[in-house]
């Protein structure tokens, strides 16, 4: 989309790894902190989950709001775990920047997935 590949009302099909997140809270927070510093605080979230997307072979697509659309293009189906793999190192290294109660729950629902396969 940013090289100009993809126009307003055109489209392109792909298989890939969807990224969606966005700071739990913010509404409360926005409300109650001074506007400067929930800039500073989406600008730390935003620039450690990029970092990581990009880093992991991922693209961003749009923020929105307090919220980030991402996507790990895959270009070959035996490609898939691998990308999947990526996307889910970047989740991860981008949280260890963030403390608080979503970290535990996303730290739970891992370990659910693990002991599901």
């Amino acid at each position: 989309m940013l090289t100009g590949q993809i126009r307003r009302g055109t489209g392109m099909e792909l298989t890939a790894v969807l990224w969606s997140s966005d700071l739990r809270g913010f509404t409360e927070r926005s409300d109650r902190l001074p506007s400067e510093r929930m800039i500073a605080i989406l600008n730390a979230l935003f620039e450690a989950q990029a970092a990581e997307i990009r880093g992991h072979g991922g693209e961003i697509l749009k923020f929105i709001g307090d919220g980030l659309l991402a996507i790990f293009p895959i270009a070959e189906t035996d490609a898939v775990a691998a990308i999947a793999k990526a996307a889910v190192a970047a989740a991860r290294n981008a949280i260890a920047t963030v403390i608080g109660p979503a970290v535990n729950l996303v730290s739970r629902i891992e370990n659910a997935a693990k002991t599901l396969g």
